[in-house]
């Protein structure tokens, strides 16, 4: 089979990615790279193809090489990560800082690392500033781990986050005069606006203002954001690619001159501050490169193409720190681009209306949406059209109330009222296509071989390559194709075991109190009790993951030892969210059942 070059970026930026990949899965990598790619070059040279075989080749020396950098990256942890559990002093600037209930966490930048940290003492706003350089003094730690089977990894989000290490400060001494000046910057933008807008509108409108313009949701009601969450619209409110998208054709719009190279710097360095003002998460930092690619390639009269650029960003950003990969952000943002890379085109030839753009990212996205979060939604499919074409209001108001603050208090006053006004048809549009939950539902996460097979297919089929193959009726070569993305499914798919799923007994853990999970021989599932905390939703963020992570919808029933918190405030919680089919508890308990019940 003769392979095309018609996209390199591509088949290089799969390669890099696919050997950072196999490089953290497996400790083995580079046997079995080099054992592959022998065998594909023999089987190669020993045909017609040679251009196959160079191909193979160079994409095999290009995984090698992503499988070594990580690797490297692995094997050259933090010097710090040695004086885990003791007393260090560190210097560096206060990159960011969010007051929390009883904490103040604060991100800790140097030039040989970053840290978060937390703050238990007394805090008050001369304490320190964002953006100055102080001396923190405390116990280094190690982020948590992965805590139950398929649930969340606090310490790989992290790390790729460039983040290594956590320390709970102790004493904190700032250092007058030594301040980061692009920090202070981003800081002051951020604080000013947000605090003038929390002074003009009510908390709901001016979180949601807040969270769309900065993608900070600290001030957004909880309730609220996961009514956006579930009807599959929280995109809006965590600045993405979308943002910037918008961003750049407000900015196109008030641009009358040329858009030659001054129109291509001053994009730059307006995308360059927002990305800052975003805390350059990946989606951002995505949508920003490649709109800079296209800049450039209009620059210099040369065509530009969506699947390519997105090639390139891709390996620009694996090459700054590789455990990207694994951050939900980066992930999401790139097969959002994919499914319109390969699926619109295909889309298009069947059906042109307004929805278009809509139905093809959510067919892209949805089975691996159901498997990080755990619901489908089936408004989205609508509601995202209403949705964004508001956002590609509301977000221009926000940025021009950013220089407003600044210039006059009654301009930004009357413009952060229209902007309220805007939030709260955005709730009311959302509420109504979300319709109290009808619209959502749970879902036990898709098992890997289902997405490697879905996405296969689903790409193939519809790619370029794949629809000219069923043209030219070569259904040896569809067969052939098809076949491998199955062994690819069914090869890959023990890699992502944990070594839980046959287990009979699992001890979960709950963090206060305790909780087991018992699988019986035909297929039931019940609970030992299930923790519990007066602070924290223990049976909706804890218990509801994990089991819906590891293949079940409800349990049979929660035997409950007593009705401490602690034993059973975890039941208690997931009980409400309907994933409990019967509760157990001691016999002499039976004079509260009416209570229980309720």
């Amino acid at each position: 089979m003769h392979i095309s070059l018609r996209r390199p970026a591509l088949v290089a930026a799969i390669s890099f990615g696919g050997g950072i990949g196999t490089a953290y899965i497996l400790e083995i990598w580079c046997l079995v790279l080099t054992v592959s790619a022998t065998l594909q070059m023999v089987a190669a040279l020993k045909g017609k193809g040679r251009q196959t075989a160079a191909v193979l080749f160079t994409a095999m020396c290009i995984w090698s090489g992503g499988g070594m950098y990580m690797q490297c990256c692995i094997e050259a942890p933090d010097p710090l990560c040695g004086q885990e559990g003791k007393k260090v002093r560190i210097s560096g600037y206060a990159e960011k800082i969010e007051k929390r209930e009883s904490s103040v966490r604060i991100t800790i930048e140097n030039e040989d690392r970053r840290i978060l940290a937390n703050y238990y003492g007394g805090w008050e706003e001369e304490t320190l500033e964002e953006g100055q350089w102080a001396d923190f003094q405390g116990k280094i730690s190690l982020p948590q781990p992965q805590r139950n089977p398929g649930c969340f990894d606090y310490r790989l989000y992290l790390r790729s986050c460039g983040i290594q290490m956590m320390m709970n400060i102790e004493e904190i001494q700032p250092q007058e005069g030594e301040t980061s000046l692009y920090r202070t910057v981003v800081s002051d933008i951020r604080n000013t606006f947000s605090d003038k807008l929390k002074a003009s509108l009510e908390p709901e409108l001016s979180g949601i203002g807040i969270a769309m313009v900065f993608g900070d949701k600290s001030t957004l009601d909880e309730e609220l954001y996961e009514d956006f969450q579930r009807n599959g619209t929280a995109h809006i409110l965590a600045v993405s690619g979308l943002h910037v998208g918008i961003l750049y054709s407000f900015f196109s719009f008030l641009w009358r001159g040329k858009k030659g190279v001054a129109f291509y710097f001053s994009v730059s360095g307006v995308l360059l501050l927002y990305t800052a003002l975003a805390d350059f998460s990946p989606s951002v930092v995505r949508a920003a490169v490649m709109i800079a690619l296209h800049l450039g390639a209009g620059i210099l009269h040369r065509r530009y193409d969506l699947l390519s650029a997105a090639a390139a960003t891709f390996i620009l950003m694996l090459a700054s720190n590789p455990f990207q990969l694994f951050h939900a952000g980066f992930q999401l943002s790139f097969l959002a681009i994919a499914s319109l890379g390969v699926i619109l085109p295909f889309a298009k030839t069947l059906y042109q209306g307004v929805f278009l753009s809509s139905i093809v990212i959510q067919a892209g996205m949805l089975p691996y949406t159901a498997y990080l979060f755990n619901y489908i939604s089936f408004g989205a499919f609508i509601a995202n059209v209403p949705v964004i074409f508001l956002s590609g209001l509301l977000l221009p108001m926000g940025i021009v109330l950013i220089p407003l603050a600044y210039c006059s208090d009654s301009l930004f006053s009357a413009g952060a009222e229209l902007l309220g006004a805007g939030c709260r048809i955005l709730i009311g549009v959302n509420g109504f296509f979300y319709g109290d939950g009808i619209t959502a539902m749970d879902v036990v996460s898709p098992s890997v071989p289902f997405l490697i097979g879905y996405y296969g297919i689903l790409f193939f089929y519809v790619s370029e390559k794949g629809r000219i193959l069923f043209l030219r009726k070569q259904y040896r070569q569809i067969a052939v194709c098809t076949a491998l993305v199955g062994l690819l499914a069914f090869t890959l798919a023990p890699l992502t075991n944990t070594g839980f799923e046959k287990s009979d007994i699992v001890f979960v853990d709950v963090g206060q109190g305790d909780c087991i999970h018992v699988r019986t021989p035909d297929g039931k599932n019940y609970l030992l009790d299930g923790g519990g905390s007066a602070k924290y939703n223990v049976g909706k963020n804890t218990l509801k993951p994990y089991l819906l992570k590891n293949g079940v919808r409800k349990v049979e029933a929660a035997f409950v030892t007593h009705l401490h918190e602690d034993h059973y405030g975890g039941v208690r919680e997931l009980a409400k969210e309907g994933m409990v089919k019967q509760i157990g508890v001691y016999e002499a308990n039976k004079v509260l059942e009416p209570e229980l019940c309720r």
